[in-house]
């Protein structure tokens, strides 16, 4: 057995000398572990099962790597799907080479992620995920009845997939409805990288702000959103705010717009039972997209978009609290508002109901953990048509949302996220990149994080319910007295 342990070491060096340089001498730590771990697979990828197992205790016991922060053991995926995942690390590491990409966080973020264990989605799951889909708010009997099942096994299975797949339903808050006007945005402080923390802060600090988030794609900006109340004035005041610093140096540019419809969807259609992955293909999709006449109506169908309305009708405190649960749970119980509003469960119920049925809230379905960890947002502008084909090419995602807007002098455009597998992320990012001039893409980021995130409770004391109208000050939209950064001016 020695022998054995000997011959895999020597082959262990040879592959890792096949490895860019840059990624094997990597000055972090993290990544050069992770890196030897590649070249353990690609070594035991060489051996027979009853070695492997052997050279993995070995290994073990002499090279001890930790994945967040739990030893991780290689042989769960080795009998999994070994060939599948040594093409997907081939592919990566060429990606890696071609695109130059050197950053630690972005390198460990898609290596380790190709380790994670692979989703496997059966076809009752995506039936099941598929009727939640057309009918969130549907009762557990009401589920298990499509299924032949009772409702006790309904609620089961819901549960079984929340444990593996972290199923979500939202609800997508109707602004225009409640006088609040959803504002999106981004800032880039060129080279002044250590005010971005300020900004960040400043944003939050003020009670219409909605979130915060950065790409990895764009590390010298900030990207956010904003609640805030109808009347003209309050953007009118951010912009303000935003030009001033701009016209001090202290951030490059920046971008304000308002959102004024959102529309989401999920295509299980995609899903391949057989290999455990979705079917995505970048070029397919290039073609599908190019090739698409919007007068020929080659798609059996369109997005469905949800605009956001105009106030139509009276709301109060409770309406919003209602809203604000619904946000996070679309289908968090009476019992539970009850308890957290102080208000009656028969009232609540009424309340609820209304709220739905009037559109003030939409709900919808997101997945997550189900291998959809390629993550882009890009704005586009200009041409209309362009924008329709892309909207209706989204469909052909696994998973994806966008948005249109209103900016500057009327200017529309639109705003696009999707969700695809890994493995084809930055093929699909240079296609991306290189359709810039043809549609219009004028903002393309890739790798999201959240910063901070602010609920619409922290601006509920706010509604006046008597005169139906939102109560706020100027300086609320004062960012540089916000963000603490005046001394910097």
């Amino acid at each position: 057995m020695e022998a054995l342990i000997q011959e895999a070491e020597e082959k262990f060096q040879q592959k890792i000398s096949l490895f860019p340089k840059f990624l094997a001498d990597h000055e972090d730590a993290e990544v050069r572990a992770l890196i030897e771990q590649l070249c353990i697979l690609f070594v035991l990828n060489g051996f027979k099962n009853r070695d492997e197992k052997f050279l993995l205790k070995n290994w073990d016991r002499i090279r001890p790597i930790v994945f967040d922060g739990k030893p991780f053991h290689i042989l769960s995926i080795i009998t999994a799907s070994k060939n599948l995942i040594l093409e997907e690390f081939t592919t990566r590491l060429k990606e890696f080479e071609i695109y130059k990409i050197a950053d630690k966080k972005t390198i460990y973020d898609y290596l380790a992620g190709d380790m994670r264990l692979q989703i496997s989605l059966q076809k009752n799951d995506i039936a099941f995920l598929k009727n939640v889909k057309e009918n969130p708010l549907a009762s557990y009997s009401e589920w298990g009845r499509e299924f032949n099942i009772s409702r006790q096994a309904a609620r089961k299975r819901w549960g079984h997939l929340g444990e593996r797949f972290h199923p979500q339903i939202f609800a997508c808050i109707n602004y225009k409805k409640i006088k609040l006007r959803l504002l999106f945005g981004y800032v880039n402080v060129g080279k002044k990288l250590f005010l971005l923390n300020n900004l960040s802060k400043g944003i939050l600090n003020s009670v219409f702000g909605r979130s915060v988030g950065k790409f990895r794609s764009s590390l010298s900006e900030i990207y956010f959103t904003f609640q805030v109340p109808e009347d003209h004035r309050c953007q009118a005041f951010l912009e303000k705010s935003f030009k001033k610093m701009a016209d001090s140096n202290l951030i490059e540019s920046y971008k304000l717009i308002e959102f004024i419809s959102a529309s989401y969807g999920i295509n299980f259609d995609l899903y391949n039972v057989k290999k455990n992955s979705w079917i995505f293909n970048p070029e397919l999709w290039l073609k599908y997209l190019k090739y698409y006449l919007p007068e020929y109506d080659s798609f059996e169908e369109s997005p469905t978009e949800t605009p956001f309305e105009m106030y139509s009708s009276k709301f109060d405190r409770i309406d919003l609290g209602i809203m604000d649960a619904l946000a996070v749970d679309g289908r968090i119980t009476d019992s539970f508002l009850t308890n957290q509003l102080d208000y009656t469960r028969g009232a609540i119920r009424k309340k609820r109901e209304r709220l739905i049925k009037e559109n003030f809230v939409n709900i919808y379905l997101v997945l997550r953990n189900v291998g959809l960890d390629g993550f882009f947002m890009l704005l586009m502008e200009g041409d209309g048509l362009a924008r329709i084909r892309f909207k209706k090419a989204c469909l052909k995602f696994p998973q994806w949302q966008f948005y249109d807007y209103i900016g500057k002098s009327s200017v529309k455009g639109s705003i696009f996220a999707f969700e695809i597998p890994n493995t084809q992320m930055w093929k699909l990012y240079c296609y991306l990149d290189g359709l810039t001039p043809d549609y219009g893409i004028k903002k393309l980021w890739y790798n999201f994080f959240p910063v901070g995130s602010l609920p619409l409770s922290n601006l509920i004391e706010r509604w006046d319910e008597r005169r139906q109208r939102w109560r706020w000050n100027q300086s609320d939209f004062d960012l540089i007295a916000l963000s603490k950064i005046e001394r910097y001016l």
